[in-house]
């Protein structure tokens, strides 16, 4: 229903006003209520003689009364929305808490049907052979651990995963300086994370985990961990990097994809590539917490040492005794080409567009900021406003990085007159609904100061393929006191 009420509202707009993202809260909350009516209607409209109390809401949906009334919490729970006991919409509201929670069901739930029935293969049928083996002896000796040799493309035939990989150069503006240093390194990984990242379960429901090329990945501008992970590893091969596809498990994604990189031996990082971040496999906090299988542009190797957590394990694959490899001396492979194009091709990002995005960002921002503070009156300062897109242009130059000592000593004059609150914020752009309620969320606008002012910056840079980085700093700014005694001597000598 959520996703018929967006396509109803995107085919009014224009392409470039259309939404294309997850569906927001106020969207998935209004086609839940748009259900429950219908559901209501169908049961209740000709029996209004119900033997408790109710009421009609202003979404015009029955609420019971309950004993609770009095208690202090949300009124979702103290007046519970009325449904039938018998409906296969609440059969399935609560199967859902059921697999939400986790509950154990007798008997067990039958496992799906394997995938390979339902789709064709152009592998060589001694390479599917040699994964049929894989699949009945080595993969259930782990079934933790993510191992995957097969994967369904757009064309909806099985792949062969190492084909999904190869040397492609990333866009010639990225390759500033040193090309094999880590703050390229770093960049590339900066220009992939702003890929908005959408599960497959989304962008192909009801179908198996579907690998795009990265050609298509960038076309859509929307894809999983694995198409932004096999970007990645395709551009740190470009740079002459020993880099491996990384299929295991992490916080909080789960089954998940990384990049996983040698600067030597023992030198090993981790890269995700949906945020941009890496760390070192012995980091504590590195949230990749098991390995299944590295994959590279011409092999798969299984992870078979005892332990799988990246801190534990030797990275080292030419250990037989650690990793099992699919093709060796007695299966050596058949010369199994790459799917990926030679090139890909970078358009330029209209500037136009995102100038006039950057200010229509920032106005929806200030009257959403209006609007949540609706009883209290909202005061702007503009002078701040302009400090913080400096300290925003900066960040993005530097990655994130801490702005520039001249931005902070411009930055240092407003902390003399004003307490400030606040802190910049970055994300892929999707949206400007997404934008608004990723800065509703930090509650910033909760301030109940009456002399509060309020600051909002705005930068969008844009990178090649129309790839968006979308940086936010809204600040809370209230007077000093010695300020505000400052103000009224002043004053009073006028």
């Amino acid at each position: 229903m959520g996703w018929i009420l967006r396509f109803i509202n995107n085919i009014k707009k224009r392409v470039n006003e259309r939404t294309f993202c997850n569906l927001s809260v106020e969207e998935c909350d209004k086609a839940e209520k748009i259900i429950l009516r219908k559901v209501q209607r169908e049961c209740f409209e000709k029996n209004r003689n119900l033997s408790m109390q109710t009421y009609l809401d202003p979404d015009d949906l029955l609420r019971v009364k309950t004993r609770i009334i009095q208690r202090k919490d949300q009124d979702s729970f103290r007046y519970p929305i009325l449904l039938p006991s018998k409906h296969h919409i609440v059969d399935k509201l609560i199967f859902d808490k059921h697999v939400e929670l986790c509950h154990a069901v007798e008997p067990c739930l039958q496992l799906p049907e394997i995938f390979r029935d339902q789709f064709e293969s152009a592998e060589p049928e001694k390479v599917l052979n040699e994964v049929e083996k894989w699949r009945q002896s080595v993969i259930p000796r782990f079934p933790d651990r993510m191992i995957k040799l097969m994967s369904v493309d757009l064309s909806g035939k099985w792949i062969f995963v190492t084909r999904f990989l190869r040397s492609l150069a990333p866009p010639e503006e990225l390759l500033v300086g040193n090309r094999e240093s880590l703050e390229t390194m770093e960049l590339l990984a900066r220009f992939v994370s702003l890929i908005p990242t959408v599960s497959d379960s989304i962008t192909f429901p009801g179908l198996c985990d579907i690998w795009s090329t990265s050609d298509q990945f960038l076309q859509m501008l929307t894809g999983d961990e694995e198409e932004h992970a096999i970007l990645l590893c395709s551009y740190f091969l470009h740079l002459g990097k020993k880099s491996m596809l990384l299929l295991g498990s992490g916080i909080p994604e789960g089954p998940t994809a990384y990049v996983a990189t040698w600067e030597s031996q023992s030198d090993v990082s981790v890269w995700n590539a949906s945020t941009g971040d890496h760390f070192s496999v012995r980091d504590n906090h590195c949230p990749l917490q098991t390995v299944g299988c590295l994959i590279s542009p011409d092999n798969v190797w299984a992870n078979i040492q005892k332990n799988n957590h990246p801190s534990r394990i030797n990275f080292d694959v030419s250990k037989s005794g650690d990793w099992k490899p699919f093709f060796s001396r007695s299966f050596p492979n058949p010369g199994l080409r790459s799917i990926q194009p030679s090139f890909l091709t970078y358009n330029a990002s209209d500037s136009d567009y995102v100038q006039k995005l950057q200010e229509d960002l920032k106005n929806s921002l200030k009257e959403s900021i209006k609007n949540w503070r609706s009883n209290i009156s909202t005061t702007w300062n503009s002078n701040c406003n302009k400090i913080l897109h400096k300290i925003l242009t900066r960040l993005e130059r530097n990655v994130g990085r801490t702005a520039s000592d001249d931005s902070l000593q411009e930055l240092e004059q407003v902390l003399k007159k004003y307490k400030v609150d606040g802190f910049p914020l970055t994300m892929p752009y999707t949206d400007i609904d997404a934008v608004i309620e990723t800065v509703f969320a930090t509650s910033v606008h909760l301030t109940e100061d009456r002399n509060a002012e309020f600051s909002v910056a705005v930068y969008i840079h844009s990178y090649p393929c129309c790839v968006l980085a979308v940086w936010v700093y809204v600040a809370v700014l209230i007077p000093r006191k010695d300020t505000e005694n400052d103000v009224q001597a002043a004053e009073i000598l006028d």
